[in-house]
């Protein structure tokens, strides 16, 4: 027997290294029929499978009630489900992610998308609020009438792939995540204003790794020299380039000198401030470094637009947390799904719709991956011919 969709996709992901995840955390201590392996397999049917509800999941595994013998399921209810959302911990899935990631970088399984000569590694991070119903989670309310989250995102620029999520209640400023971001030498942070914290910025500095980010317009400094811009750079919308140091209350948090790049964007005509540690790049590279930061902002309109994230299954802060983890490794399964297809245009959108009907078919995963390439290139070949006996006259 051939092996179903959903058991290839799953082929990435090691059962042994996961099973040592869980029993770190005690996950199948107390289990009866519905392990978390099993647990797993069904959060990831629903992300790939495009359910919209805890109703709608259980629904459409019991129309292929046949099949879950095949993908190591038995019979899943909704009270089965939604216990395991709320009492499995959600450190496994997490885990579960960071070991994926590694292992998949490791081997050269994810496409790199590195645009920039210099050999640092570019790394975002921003947040982005995800709206929920006061109602039912009254432990996420953060105005009188709303309740919500955030997900705080480290983004591989590099990569297009999350290195570390935090979720907050909505009503955290996104400065306060800062201090967990693991620094790393060699490396790039991109922030927006909203991070401008002068002792994180300095203890990045410190430890070998660096910074671009917007200057807040109340920002308080001195200028100690002025950079010539060279006739290339203006053209390109670089203003002045500038040597400053902080002043005002907290100039000791950052005691050392910075560039301040003022750049205007030909296509918007907006002016940008921008500050870094930088001062080996041109000020127009500095600029499309934080053009650059646009990646994690068309991440978080990919996940929330292709997987379930909006809308939860559950209603505890643990089951919130357990399906935004589930989203993510899915998102490496189909990083993983480029890798051994080779199609590295295809788009998380296409691959859902590619997969979401064949999950419990026994078609071969790269070749219902390929299929849609495959026809293109024939239909272009197909035109081309015409084209040419057209011309041949024949």
């Amino acid at each position: 027997m051939k092996s179903l969709v959903f058991n290839q996709l799953l082929q990435v992901i090691s059962y042994t290294k996961f099973q040592k995840i869980v029993k770190k955390y005690d996950g199948d201590k107390y289990k009866k029929t519905f392990s978390t392996w099993q647990h797993l397999k069904v959060m990831l049917y629903f992300q790939l499978s495009g359910r919209t509800s805890l109703r709608d999941l259980v629904t459409s595994l019991k129309s292929k009630s046949e099949n879950l013998y095949h993908i190591g399921i038995g019979t899943v209810s909704r009270n089965n489900l939604s216990h395991k959302n709320k009492r499995s911990n959600s450190n496994i899935f997490q885990e579960l992610y960071s070991e994926l990631l590694n292992t998949m970088l490791g081997k050269k399984m994810i496409q790199k998308r590195k645009k920039f000569k210099f050999k640092d590694e570019l790394k975002s991070f921003d947040s982005s609020t995800i709206s929920l119903c006061l109602e039912i989670y009254q432990w996420a309310k953060f105005r009188k009438t709303k309740a919500g989250i955030k997900m705080h995102t480290l983004l591989s620029n590099d990569y297009d792939v999350p290195e570390m999520i935090t979720v907050t209640n909505a009503k955290v400023h996104d400065s306060k995540e800062l201090w967990k971001i693991p620094i790393k030498v060699n490396t790039i942070y991109i922030f927006d204003r909203a991070y401008l914290c002068l002792k994180y910025l300095y203890s990045l500095t410190q430890n070998r790794s660096h910074f671009v980010m917007r200057m807040k317009s109340n920002t308080k400094y001195l200028t100690l020299k002025n950079f010539e811009v060279s006739d290339l750079n203006k053209s390109k919308g670089v203003i002045f380039d500038h040597k400053i140091k902080f002043t005002g209350s907290k100039k000791d948090d950052y005691p050392e000198t910075l560039r301040h790049i003022r750049f205007k964007d030909a296509t918007t005509g907006k002016i940008f401030n921008f500050i870094t540690d930088r001062f080996d790049l041109s000020p127009f590279t500095i600029s499309e470094i934080y053009k650059d930061r646009w990646k994690i902002e068309l991440f978080f309109k990919k996940i929330k637009q292709n997987l379930r994230i909006k809308k939860f299954l559950g209603t505890s802060r643990n089951s919130v947390l357990i399906q935004i983890w589930i989203a993510m490794i899915a998102l490496l399964l189909f990083e993983w799904a480029k890798y051994i297809s080779k199609n590295t245009s295809m788009g998380l959108k296409e691959f859902l719709s590619h997969i979401h009907e064949n999950l419990f078919t026994e078609k071969c995963l790269v070749g219902i991956l390929n299929h849609e390439k495959n026809q293109k290139r024939q239909d272009m070949l197909d035109s081309t011919n015409q084209q040419l006996s057209f011309s041949l006259g024949h």
